[in-house]
């Protein structure tokens, strides 16, 4: 068995979509005789967007996890708005709402004091734990993923220093992210993050993207590097056993909403469908839309007029188990992309999941786009503008004419998407380690 070092800020505890890869690869990679070694942050030093301690039940029990302290920019930042630092942690601004001055004052100390992002406070204790586990000899290669981006450079320290191989992971652009564009960052300050980005994305041995587009545009912007494409997945475990029975009128998302996810479209089209036998599809069924997660105010407003008020509802953070029954039992499931300049590349990790759920998916979001092109190509579901109200209510109506006939419309066929489940992800990893291991050593040779 061959040992590496896995770096990632977000682990059980951890809850949210962040965790699950490496949660997931942490346990399937020994199935290719790769064994990790987990460096992560202390759960009473961290910033979490969300907790879910169920999945502590998931971690492997001989896994060697080794956590550590980090300083923590969020405490002081909700001292400055007078909340509790739970309540100020989120990505991407999302359930914040509109910035009051505190607010505007805290995001501009973030965008330039904090770079390249508010998790760096973790890097010196990163670094420190690395290089005490580097030090024995006992790992052949290090794989850092990010967000937040900082692990990264914790990762290039060590790797550099005890001549390592080294990968990194992008869940996420880095100054491509969609809410970069947001940040209230000083020329300075972009300059530095730029410059940190392409030292880790040139300094890697290899960087692991998960979407085409992220892949193609690091190559257009010149980046000299070996990239592989290993896509979010889903684990088949996590959706074993009997199907719950399904509510096809519920419209249902299961994940946080930001403010760039506007759902306008939807809610206007939900209020044009007719629901009584008179209506031109016959007895349409009055569709109803659920949120799981937190969702920006500016998002729920869309549903505050008198034909969809009562068909809207909103559930908290639940853990990931309880998500995934509530995904299965889901008439449609909705995905909506951020309305941003790299909409294009954003593929959201839960779409995987959505895809495992079985269920069709309503997408919303650019039609040409990452997230489109998988959507029709495993015949998952269908993605519209998020302008597209007449789009999303004509998709609705044939649905519900579907139902009307007694057939609930399904989405992608399970033995299609096996390239995405976790066991193949983690042999495709492991492969990858295998061909850096082989190439170093044949230069060491040559």
């Amino acid at each position: 068995m061959r040992k590496f070092l896995y770096v990632s800020y977000y682990f059980p505890p951890s809850g949210g979509p962040g965790v699950q890869r490496a949660l997931k690869l942490s346990r399937y990679l020994p199935d290719s005789h790769w064994q990790p070694t987990i460096v992560t942050v202390d759960p009473d030093y961290a910033a979490y967007p969300s907790l879910d301690p169920t999945l502590l039940a998931e971690v492997p029990a001989n896994l060697d996890i080794r956590r550590t302290r980090a300083w923590d920019p969020y405490a002081a930042y909700a001292k400055l708005l007078g909340s509790e630092k739970k309540s100020v942690v989120s990505v991407g601004f999302g359930g914040e709402g509109k910035p009051g001055p505190k607010q505007r004052l805290a995001r501009f100390i973030r965008a330039n004091v904090f770079v390249p992002d508010a998790r760096v406070g973790w890097v010196p204790f990163a670094t420190r734990s690395l290089r005490r586990l580097a030090a024995t000899g006992d790992y052949e290669l290090i794989f850092s993923t990010g967000p937040p981006h900082s692990t990264h450079l914790a990762a290039r320290r060590v790797a550099r220093q005890f001549d390592l191989p080294w990968v990194a992971d992008f869940r996420d652009p880095w100054t491509e992210i969609y809410y970069h564009d947001d940040l209230p960052a000083l020329p300075p300050a972009r300059s530095l993050d730029r410059a940190l980005e392409r030292k880790v994305i040139e300094g890697a041995d290899a960087v692991v993207v998960v979407t085409p587009s992220v892949q193609r545009r690091l190559h257009e912007r010149g980046f000299v590097l070996q990239s592989e494409l290993i896509p979010n997945g889903f684990d088949p475990a996590d959706f074993a056993g009997p199907s719950p029975a399904v509510d096809p009128t519920l419209i249902r998302h299961v994940g946080n909403l930001g403010p760039t996810q506007s759902l306008t479209a939807l809610a206007r089209a939900m209020s044009a469908l007719p629901t009584g036998s008179d209506g031109p599809h016959g007895d349409v069924p009055p569709f109803r839309v659920s949120f799981v997660g937190a969702v920006d105010p500016t998002v729920l407003a869309a549903f505050a007029g008198p034909d969809t008020a009562d068909r809207c509802s909103v559930e908290v953070t639940v853990p990931h188990d309880a998500a995934v029954r509530r995904m299965r039992s889901a008439g449609i499931l909705l995905l909506v992309v951020p309305r941003s300049s790299g909409a294009k590349a954003i593929v959201s990790g839960k779409l995987y999941e959505y895809f495992a759920a079985g269920r069709p998916v309503l997408g919303i979001g650019p039609t040409d786009g990452d997230t489109a092109d998988l959507l029709r190509d495993y015949g998952a579901g269908e993605m519209f503008d998020w302008d597209d109200g007449e789009g999303i209510t004509s998709w609705l109506a044939q649905y519900a004419d579907d139902v009307r006939d007694g057939f609930v419309p399904r989405g992608a066929r399970t033995e299609r998407i096996e390239r995405f489940s976790r066991p193949s992800q983690a042999a495709h990893l492991a492969a990858l380690f295998d061909r850096l291991i082989i190439e170093r050593k044949a230069r060491s040779r040559g």
